[in-house]
């Protein structure tokens, strides 16, 4: 079925928080579901999901998969902040940030590399803008590069 899009097996994920409801969609390995979220969530904080993958690993960075079907008013995410950690609270974790180039012409899913490995159990993804300026954004799936 060709759905070998990301690094590591998800069977041992979770979800431990998320800005909002079903963002365990984003882990469910299905390419046509959609986590449509708020862009800024209502404690005014950038949409974010932390994913516990169930034990450390070395990141070298993350995998995301446009949205399949995004409903009106819902784009792709186009700039992003990372934070992983052993710590579940990411308290003094090391964060990268980025941009999806040209996410809204590529529906292909985009594979972003961290300036430098970091090992961790935890990794937070925040999205901090749309393509477009769309107030909510769609993702349809997440996975991590060891390698």
């Amino acid at each position: 079925m060709g759905r070998r899009n990301f690094d590591i097996r998800k069977s041992d994920w979770k979800i431990l928080r998320a800005s909002a409801p079903l963002a365990e969609l984003l882990i469910d390995e299905k390419n046509r579901t959609d986590w449509v979220a708020p862009l800024i969530g209502v404690d005014g904080k950038p949409c974010s999901v932390t994913i516990d993958l169930g034990h450390s690993v070395e990141l070298r960075g993350f995998v995301l998969k446009p949205g399949w079907h995004a409903p009106q008013g819902a784009g792709d995410p186009a700039a992003w902040r990372v934070r992983i950690g052993d710590d579940p609270g990411l308290a003094d974790a090391p964060e990268e940030q980025g941009e999806f180039s040209n996410i809204a012409a590529n529906q292909a899913p985009q594979r972003l590399a961290f300036a430098r490995p970091h090992r961790g159990r935890y990794i937070e993804i925040a999205f901090t803008r749309t393509a477009k300026g769309e107030t909510r954004l769609a993702i349809a799936e997440l996975g991590v590069l060891t390698q």
